[in-house]
């Protein structure tokens, strides 16, 4: 005798999260010319990508005047839909501006990172953004003349709390961020929200 299997009695091994949106615009009262927005969407290690990219570089921008407000406009779509069994880890959009310097250097001008929603939904979230700043006041001086900014080596440090408590960091401007989530058979797996 075959067993029938019914929707009732399958259970999923697996929940999913999609996110789709865009990186809208930033604003940077300080900068004016070629800015430009890297992302990267950190995750636990029971969570995989089952679409999409998890990492992405936006255009360069200049500053424009919209409804009396100075702004610099990206609109970089974001696509991304991933697979887990365990909501630890939940993913987390790290950004980091950059744009040239006096000397055409590549410049970090901020980061900034959020934590995707956990209910579904449509959302538009502004992160504000911060740079690190050197210790002390001589290497404050040092920096500025050879031209060498802090900056970090990986834009997921800033989505980790290890090791962030030391770091010393003035606040830039903001990124606005438009993002619609979607849940799939998280109850299944006994999340409701």
């Amino acid at each position: 005798m075959q067993e029938t299997r019914t929707k009732s009695n399958i259970q999923a091994s697996a929940f999913y999260v999609m996110i789709m949106g865009q990186i809208e615009s930033a604003t940077f009262p300080s900068y004016v010319d070629s800015l430009y927005c890297r992302y990267v969407i950190s995750y636990g290690i029971d969570w995989d990508v089952v679409h999409g990219v998890n990492s992405g570089i936006t255009q360069i921008a200049r500053r424009c005047d919209i409804r009396n407000q100075e702004s610099i406009i990206w609109n970089f779509p974001l696509d991304v839909s991933f697979k887990a069994t365990n909501p630890y880890g939940w993913p987390r959009i790290a950004l980091g501006v950059y744009g040239l310097d006096a000397l055409g250097r590549d410049v970090a001008r901020g980061y900034g990172s959020l934590l995707i929603p956990i209910s579904a939904g449509s959302y538009t979230k502004h992160i504000r953004t911060y740079t690190p700043i050197s210790g002390s006041v001589y290497q404050r001086f040092l920096n500025w003349i050879a031209g060498t900014a802090p900056e970090y080596y990986d834009l997921k440090f800033i989505t980790q709390g290890d090791d962030r408590a030391v770091t010393r960091v003035e606040n830039e401007g903001a990124v606005k961020i438009a993002i619609n989530v979607t849940t799939k058979e998280m109850k299944n797996f006994g999340f409701t929200l």
